[in-house]
Formats: C-alpha cells, sequence, structure tokens
C-alpha cells in the first residue's frame, strides 16, 4: 500500500488477540469473548481491502499472477511453517497425536490442507494449529483474485457480495451461528464467509479509492472498544441473527469508518505487525499449557489466561522479530538476484 491505514492496523491486532483470549478461555469453561469467531471475518475483510491497495495497480500493468503467488507466499508461508511446527511439537508433547499420523498431520499442515484428526488438540480438520483454516481459505481467494478478480468492476463486486450474502445468510440460520468453515461438519461454512469477508474489504477500498466513502475525524481508539464489545457481547439466543447483523452489517460500517480515521502510529504499526504471529502461534502454546491447569482452582486456570495472553504477546514479539521479518527479508532479497540473474 501506498500508505498506511493507522486504524485498521490497531484492529488487526485487537482482533488477533481477542481470537487468542476466546481460545483461551477453555481452561475455565467459559467464554468472556463469545462472539469473537467473527473476529475471521474481520481479518476477511481487511484482507479484501489490503489486497486492493497493495496489488491492483500492480496487477493491471506489469505484475503476473505467478509473481503474485510468489509474493504472497513470502508474506504467508514463513509463519505457517513455524505454526506448524510448533503445533507438531505440542502435539508430541501431549502425546495426542503421535507417530505417523503426526508426521501426517505436519505435512498437511506445512501445506495448509485438512488432515481430519478425531481427538486431536484443536479442531479436527486442523489439528496442530487449528487458526490456519482460515488461512486455507485466504489462500483460496488470494488465488481467485490473483486470476482475475482484481478486473472485476465495482457492479461486478456488489453482484458476487449479494450473492455471499445470501450463501452467509443460509450458513448463519442453518447452523444458528457464523462459527464455521474449520469442522468437516461445517466446512462448508468456509467458502461463504471468506467470499463475503474479502469481498467487502475489497469492494470499500474500491469505493475509498473513487471517493465514495464518507469522511471521519474522529479517534480510533473507540473503533478498538466497539469491536471488541461486538465480539464480547453475552448474547447466545438468536446467535445466528446476531452474527449475520454484525458481519453484514455492523463490521463494514466499522471498516468503512476506520479507513479515514487517525490512530495511533506506534501502537497501530506494532499491532499490525504482530497479529499474524500472535494469531498463527497462540493455539500450539495453549495446547502444550492446558494439561499444566487440569484439575486446578478456578483463580488458578483464570490466572492462566492472563499468564498465557502475556505469553502469547511476547512470543509474537520474538517470532517477528528474530524469525518472520528476517527470512521474509532474506526471501525478498533472494527473489530480487533471480530477477538480476
Amino acid at each position: 500500500m501506498s500508505r498506511r491505514y493507522e486504524t485498521l492496523d490497531g484492529l488487526r491486532g485487537i482482533v488477533a488477540l481477542t481470537v487468542a483470549m476466546y481460545h483461551s478461555c477453555v481452561l475455565i469453561d467459559r467464554n468472556i469473548v463469545p462472539h469473537s469467531y467473527l473476529g475471521v471475518d474481520i481479518f476477511f475483510m481487511l484482507s479484501g481491502f489490503v489486497m486492493d491497495k497493495a496489488y491492483t495497480a500492480e496487477l493491471h500493468n506489469s505484475l503476473s499472477f505467478w509473481s503474485f503467488i510468489r509474493k504472497r507466499a513470502v508474506r504467508l508461508y514463513p509463519m505457517i511453517v513455524l505454526g506448524a511446527g510448533l503445533g507438531a511439537l505440542a502435539a508430541l508433547v501431549t502425546a495426542q497425536i503421535s507417530g505417523g499420523r503426526l508426521a501426517l498431520a505436519t505435512l498437511a499442515a506445512l501445506l495448509v490442507l485438512p488432515f481430519p484428526s478425531q481427538g486431536a488438540p484443536g479442531y479436527n480438520m486442523w489439528p496442530l494449529d487449528p487458526p490456519a483454516w482460515s488461512l486455507f481459505w485466504e489462500i483460496a481467494v488470494n488465488i481467485l483474485f490473483g486470476l482475475g478478480m482484481f478486473r472485476w468492476p465495482v457492479r461486478g463486486l456488489v453482484a458476487l457480495l449479494a450473492l455471499a450474502g445470501v450463501a452467509l445468510t443460509a450458513v448463519a440460520f442453518g447452523f444458528n451461528s457464523l462459527e464455521v468453515g474449520f469442522l468437516d461438519t461445517n466446512a462448508i461454512g468456509g467458502p461463504a464467509r471468506v467470499l463475503f469477508g474479502f469481498t467487502a474489504g475489497l469492494l470499500i477500498s474500491r469505493l475509498h479509492s473513487q471517493g465514495q466513502l464518507p469522511q471521519w475525524t474522529g479517534r480510533g481508539w473507540w473503533l478498538g472498544a466497539a469491536v471488541f464489545v461486538v465480539l464480547a457481547f453475552p448474547l447466545q439466543n438468536f446467535r445466528g441473527a446476531f452474527d449475520l447483523f454484525s458481519v453484514v452489517i455492523l463490521f463494514p460500517m466499522l471498516m468503512v469508518i476506520s479507513v479515514n480515521t487517525p490512530g495511533q502510529p506506534a501502537f497501530s504499526s506494532w499491532s499490525g505487525k504482530i497479529s499474524y504471529p500472535l494469531y498463527l502461534i497462540h493455539y500450539p502454546i495453549l495446547t502444550a499449557c492446558t494439561p499444566l491447569f487440569a484439575g486446578q482452582p478456578t483463580w488458578i486456570r483464570f490466572a492462566g489466561v492472563l499468564a498465557l495472553l502475556a505469553a502469547y504477546l511476547l512470543a509474537a514479539q520474538a517470532a517477528l522479530v528474530l524469525y518472520d521479518e528476517p527470512v521474509r527479508a532474506r526471501l525478498a532479497r533472494h527473489r530480487s538476484r533471480a530477477r538480476v540473474d
């Protein structure tokens, strides 16, 4: 992108931490952020916005499809490898997957492919690093974008958004929730969620580029608070309707406001950078640590959730600085040398 969208970067980290909190609440047998799975839909919208800003002009001009795929691989794959490795280690430590099945599950995780495994840590389609389920759909829609979706005019995107909205509505009421896409029993919800979210973000970016979005002069802090309130909202009845309203109405509205809302540069930059490592490595840490809290008093388990959240942030920062950024820089230099040669 030619410029930073500070509030969007800030939201990315807040959402990633809220998703990590959602998963960690398994330790206390109650979820204090019961709708945080909808954070994935925010990620899909952010992805659509970012893809349009970062790649549409290049793809129209000189960037080939395969060069686009290589760029996306450099951005995504190092952390996929780390998440798969940590997930395999956690599964080995907890003895929930072992032997040949662990080797096959690790290979599937490295390829971001589902590997059904009943009784394994995490969700049964992506047992080693469950959050990778959304990356599977993210990669799929990125491929569609690179193959030609970037050429679609606004009216075409509106039509696709409407179709995806119909599918999303059917999923929300069919499952009475949008917590779908990662199990063999609800995998059908994955395409609906990613197509709606990604297309909404892409459309918001196009309208923004054309100057058709309303201007906002407020500050960005309250947007993060608003997202957290939605994700933590305690409503359980009419869950599907609430999820659908949040994804179709509330989140696009917050995205539109966020685009032109100034944020805190230092926090937003850090939040945006740390969000991807945080999202991909928190679950293996949770898997490895969960047995430590079995049978402990409630206050210890609650303290454990807080300690894990701090550990996730520290581990994500270390992964970013010591691994992700250096590896991506080396891969980028290798690509540059290959073009010169």
